[in-house]
């Protein structure tokens, strides 16, 4: 099996190409093109060469151009055009806008000629109708490839985002994925101690917390859920702790009001646990202490975990542990750099913490509350 590291998620694709025009589309731009051709015509015909027909004339080259730039495009979608090479593509869409120029202006010689046209002398209708072609053909390619440039824009932007956002949930479901191990580890060592000392009844209790607390970390969730719902879980989480430290444990929470109601990210709070239960009790003197607090202040919500210990570095030749560095790695993808993890190392204890907006499910920015949570233990 591959790595996870090394997965990558394929890039969004649109269902319909960027460059492919949808009938809608096509008929919308054709139709809003000869309005504004048929009226800029008939504006020059009878400001500065009044004709009898003009009607007649409109009409008549309106439609030359309607069905002039129907096959142009038409071509333009056809793979020996489409898929060349750019200095080849243009090139071929030059020739084929002359070919079909010179092709319209002869035929429309030929029908002048049979029932004549008062606004051109005979020795000038070929060039006069060619250069009032391309002129026409100029400009209905250049608001066409404006257009297909600006729709490619915005299609490379969204399959860019889509891409994007296919990455971070990758990346968010590998960093998840190492949430558990370390915990599972240590509860699966209090299991196998009760049952060598024989205590069927703590290793019941152990047993069912350890799986009533997996069974919540495995529940589905939301990219982010209010704070309440990891603290109703984490009183499984302190019992699976007292159960390994026994008496040599003293862990209690205090949690403002305001702060049950934060969307945070999933598992916010169990690598802040994580990284106390598994490098304080090395320093730590008996009991082992471990405080939660939660508190909003300023629209700003403040977790912190404070363990009694010193600060442990990592051993020379072992690369340091990865749940904070993760943890800072998902607050990052989620909620922007407006997040702040950090340390502080005292004497006797470590403390965790971490800075957030404190935002409600809708997003409103939420307050201190004057009556905080009376703590736990």
């Amino acid at each position: 099996m591959a790595d996870a590291r090394t997965q990558k998620p394929a890039p969004a694709r649109s269902q319909r190409s960027a460059t492919t025009w949808s009938l809608p589309a096509f008929v919308a731009f054709q139709a809003g093109f000869s309005v504004l051709n048929a009226l800029a015509l008939f504006f020059m015909l009878v400001t500065f060469h009044p004709v009898e027909n003009v009607y007649a004339i409109v009409l008549g080259r309106t439609t030359t151009g309607l069905v002039i730039s129907s096959l142009l495009h038409w071509l333009y979608q056809q793979p020996w055009i489409s898929r060349r090479r750019p200095v080849a593509k243009w090139l071929g869409i030059i020739a084929l806008n002359l070919a079909v120029s010179l092709f319209a202006s002869a035929i429309w010689v030929i029908l002048i000629n049979w029932g004549g046209l008062p606004e051109l002398q005979p020795d000038e209708r070929f060039v006069s109708l060619t250069i009032s072609r391309l002129f026409h053909v100029l400009i209905w390619n250049s608001m066409y490839f404006s257009i297909q440039f600006f729709r490619d824009t915005v299609y490379l932007k969204r399959d860019a985002a889509e891409f994007k956002i296919a990455l971070q949930m990758a990346e968010l479901k590998q960093l998840q994925a190492q949430l558990n191990p370390h915990f599972l580890f240590n509860a699966l060592n209090v299991i196998k101690a009760r049952l060598s000392a024989a205590d069927a009844a703590a290793t019941a209790d152990v047993t069912q917390n350890l799986a009533d607390y997996l069974r919540f970390t495995l529940q589905p969730t939301r990219k982010l859920e209010p704070l309440s719902r990891e603290l109703e879980a984490l009183d499984l989480y302190f019992k699976i702790q007292r159960a390994r430290f026994q008496s040599g444990l003293d862990c209690s929470m205090s949690i403002n009001q305001a702060a049950l109601n934060v969307s945070v990210p999933p598992m916010l709070l169990q690598p802040l646990l994580e990284n106390a239960f598994k490098y304080g009790p090395l320093t730590s003197a008996s009991p082992f202490v471990v405080q939660l607090t939660a508190i909003v202040e300023n629209g700003r919500l403040i977790v912190a975990v404070t363990n009694s210990g010193r600060w442990v570095e990592a051993e020379p030749g072992k690369p340091p542990g990865t749940g904070l560095d993760n943890l800072r790695r998902r607050l990052a993808l989620l909620l922007g750099e407006d997040t702040a993890l950090r340390i502080e190392k005292g004497s006797e204890t470590v403390t965790a913490q971490i800075n957030l907006p404190a935002r409600g499910p809708q997003g409103a920015v939420l307050t201190a509350s004057t009556a905080p949570l009376p703590p736990s233990r």
